[in-house]
């Protein structure tokens, strides 16, 4: 059959084809492989499919070069990168569509922050028309703010060479 597809010989194909499906049915060939088929593993695929529905996660590429093909890809990387950015000048292309999309990204922002209080809002904001939480304003009151020079409060971390200096000085 390859030797009649090189030659491009159809009725030889057609014919071939055809002894080949007459013997396939008389010999029972797809009966032999179904009785072939186990529940046993008998192929790396069949393995790696057993493994991924058992839960099992595969670890790929981690960007650590590994071998010679690892390192070719990330070159490749590399020299597209800088053809890109350095050659044709895009770089500064790139920097400014990615410098208009961050000002967009914060007018859009901005614009929703509009929606929720407006300006007159805001011109017009009392503080009677908020609710100020006072329950913690007695604690402070009665709390001693005056500072003690003995004890400052924390604690100093020196190093060994800066004791060894102050006790020289």
């Amino acid at each position: 059959m390859d030797e009649a597809i090189r030659a491009k010989d159809t009725k030889a194909l057609k014919d071939l084809a055809s002894a080949y499906s007459t013997f396939a049915k008389q010999a029972d060939l797809e009966g032999m492989i179904n009785e072939t088929k186990t529940d046993d593993i008998t192929t790396v695929a069949e393995l790696y499919d057993y493994m991924e529905k058992n839960g099992f996660q595969f670890t790929f590429f981690d960007n650590n070069p590994r071998d010679e093909v690892d390192r070719t890809i990330q070159d490749m990387q590399e020299y597209t990168r800088k053809l890109v950015l350095e050659s044709t000048g895009l770089g500064t292309l790139l920097e400014e569509m990615a410098r208009t999309r961050i000002q967009n990204a914060e007018q859009d922002l901005t614009n929703q922050a509009a929606e929720k209080m407006s300006l007159d809002d805001l011109m017009n904001f009392s503080a009677d028309d908020m609710e100020v939480d006072t329950e913690a304003d007695d604690e402070a009151i009665n709390e001693d703010f005056s500072e003690d020079k003995d004890d400052p409060g924390f604690d100093i971390i020196m190093k060994e060479e800066d004791i060894d200096e102050s006790s020289n000085e």
